[in-house]
C-alpha cells in the first residue's frame, strides 16, 4: 500500500520570532513518525518470509516548510507498506494508525487541538502464495529449463505485478515471470532486445507445455 501523512498546523506561516511560545512545530511531530515508521522497518527486518524478503516500510518523501525562518504550518509524509500474502489492507492501515498515535499523542483523522494528522492507505494490491507444484508453476520452470538449459529455482517477488488479480480476484492461479531490465522507476528504463528475445521464447514454450 502506498500511505500518505500529513501533519497540519492551523492558521497561517509566521515568522519564528512572531510564534507564540509552545506553538507545536509539524516537522518536530512529523520527524517522530518518520522515526517510528523507519524503526517498524527495522522490526520487520527481523522477519524475513520466504523467496521474497521482509515485510517493509519505506519512506520516500518527507518534507516540510516552506522558509528558513517561517514557522511551517504542515509536514508530509509518502512511503510504501509492504506486506505479507497473510495480512490484510485493514490489518495494516490499523498498524500504521496506531503508530501515528503512540509516536504523536495524536488520532490521525481527528481534530486535536493546534494541531491535526491526516493518514491515508491506498491499497495497491494484495500478495498471493501458489504452490511450486501448481501446473502453470510447473510449465514455467521447465520452459525456463528448455530455453536456457539451466534449472529455474522456486521464488517470489515483493514487487506489485498483475498477478494478485487473476489469484485473488478471479481466482486463476498465476505466475510472476518475465525479462531482467535495468533502470527500474529510474528516467530511463530499458531491456535488451536479446532479453525480449528470450522471454519470448519461454512464454511460448509455457503456454505449449501448459495446454498440452
Amino acid at each position: 500500500g502506498i500511505f500518505e501523512i500529513d501533519v497540519l498546523r492551523e492558521g497561517e506561516p509566521m515568522h519564528e520570532l512572531a510564534t507564540p511560545a509552545g506553538t507545536p512545530n509539524p516537522i518536530v511531530v512529523g520527524s517522530r513518525i518518520v522515526t517510528a515508521l523507519d524503526a517498524r522497518n527495522r522490526e520487520l527486518a527481523a522477519s524475513p518470509l520466504e523467496y521474497v524478503g521482509p515485510e517493509s516500510v519505506f519512506l520516500g518523501i518527507a518534507t516540510g516548510g516552506d522558509f528558513y525562518n517561517r514557522f511551517p504550518t504542515a509536514f508530509h509524509i509518502v512511503g510504501t507498506r509492504r506486506y505479507s500474502p497473510e495480512r490484510s489492507y485493514d490489518e495494516v492501515r490499523d498498524e500504521i494508525a496506531a503508530l501515528i498515535r503512540r509516536a504523536t499523542g495524536i488520532a490521525p483523522n481527528e481534530d486535536s487541538g493546534p494541531l491535526r494528522i491526516v493518514f491515508r492507505l491506498q491499497k495497491v494490491k494484495d500478495g498471493y502464495r501458489i504452490s511450486a507444484d501448481a501446473p502453470i508453476a510447473q510449465a514455467v520452470s521447465e520452459a525456463y529449463r528448455l530455453v536456457n538449459g539451466r534449472r529455474l529455482r522456486p521464488g517470489g517477488s515483493s514487487v506489485v505485478a498483475d498477478g494478485p488479480l487473476f489469484v485473488n480476484e478471479a481466482g486463476v492461479t498465476a505466475v510472476c515471470h518475465g525479462p531482467s531490465g535495468r533502470g527500474a522507476h529510474a528516467d530511463i528504463e530499458w531491456i535488451d532486445l536479446d532479453e525480449l528475445v528470450r522471454i519470448a521464447r519461454e512464454y511460448v514454450v509455457a503456454a505449449l507445455l501448459y495446454l498440452r
